[in-house]
């Protein structure tokens, strides 16, 4: 006997007007419509982890038309930490080096500078990331600067 896919209604009346089950023989079971259950993740409140190194930009030396920046590093953890700093700025980078440490890669695109740690900064040591700039717009500031992905202060 085919099997209908349509929902029944459930009762039918016999011969004698009394209300009966369809027969399991004659009817298949309507089918259940169920709504797919929704799981929401119970809500963790994770720890802010401290960054583990941070840093401060400021303007060493500003001339007419260029400006020596710098980044100062600050490794307050127990041990050594590998960092990266992001620098966005429109002006021309005439050099840039890293004070009596491994000097760091550069990568340039665009208008953002990236130096990447080629060893990592001591434990609770300081480094000075110095970069002198052409100045663009008037501005010795930057767009935009971060030390592994934290803004500098």
């Amino acid at each position: 006997m085919p099997v209908s896919l349509v929902p029944t209604t459930g009762s039918t009346t016999d011969g004698a007007g009394t209300g009966t089950s369809a027969s399991a023989e004659t009817e298949a079971p309507a089918p259940t419509r169920t709504r797919p259950a929704i799981i929401t993740p119970p809500r963790t409140t994770e720890a802010t982890r401290p960054a583990t190194v941070t840093g401060r930009y400021h303007v060493l030396e500003s001339y007419g038309d260029s400006f020596i920046g710098e980044v100062l590093l600050t490794n307050r953890t127990g041990t050594g930490q590998d960092w990266v700093v992001t620098l966005t700025y429109p002006g021309t980078l005439r050099t840039s080096w890293l004070e009596s440490l491994p000097q760091p890669t550069l990568v340039q695109r665009g208008d953002t500078y990236t130096w990447t740690s080629s060893v990592p900064l001591a434990a609770s040591s300081t480094g000075q990331l110095r970069f002198h700039f052409d100045r663009s717009g008037g501005s010795d500031n930057p767009d935009a600067c971060s030390v592994n992905g934290q803004s500098c202060s």
